[in-house]
């Protein structure tokens, strides 16, 4: 699909999506599944940040348990489990959130990573889909086990991952 702009003929983003979809399909006899995957995988996290959770589902299920099972490097990891958290939390389906975000978490700690500043944002973001599944306590709980997080120093704004988990805490009091 194109559409006139300021600068002229743009093309959708969405478009240039399922046409890379299609051409996956065309390649699917020589290319190795795990490639494919991880392809539609990616593409499926591009249409959910455009806010196409439902079209998102389909290829990240698609893709999911290949992506997992061959992708072996934690920071690669995270971004999986980072990206099919998201979109299971705004598609309302807050156990497959929870339990990516769970992941997440958990990559995290097996990093040794545990009191890193952005522990914050995994902290936060399993309240939240708490918060948005209704259930406050679970939500509560989260956000006392979460680590003490001080200023970081050099950071444009340094108390920005205490006061993430504040904001997460001061969603539960509305």
């Amino acid at each position: 699909a194109i559409s006139e702009g300021p600068y002229g003929r743009r093309v959708h983003r969405e478009a240039i999506i399922e046409d890379a979809i299609a051409d996956l399909q065309r390649m699917a006899d020589w290319l190795p599944q795990e490639v494919i995957a991880e392809a539609k995988f990616w593409q499926g996290s591009f249409l959910a940040k455009l806010g196409e959770h439902d079209k998102a589902h389909v290829l990240i299920a698609q893709a999911i348990s290949s992506c997992w099972q061959h992708v072996r490097e934690p920071r690669h990891r995270f971004l999986i489990a980072t990206s099919a958290g998201l979109n299971a939390m705004h598609r309302g389906d807050f156990i497959e959130a929870n339990r990516w975000f769970r992941e997440r978490l958990g990559l995290r700690h097996s990093q040794g990573r545990s009191q890193h500043p952005y522990t914050a944002n995994d902290y936060r973001l399993l309240a939240l889909n708490f918060i948005m599944a209704e259930k406050y306590e679970e939500a509560r709980e989260i956000l006392k086990a979460a680590p003490v997080i001080g200023s970081v120093q050099g950071d444009s704004d340094p108390d920005i991952y205490r006061t993430m988990l504040e904001t997460a805490a001061a969603r539960l009091e509305i």
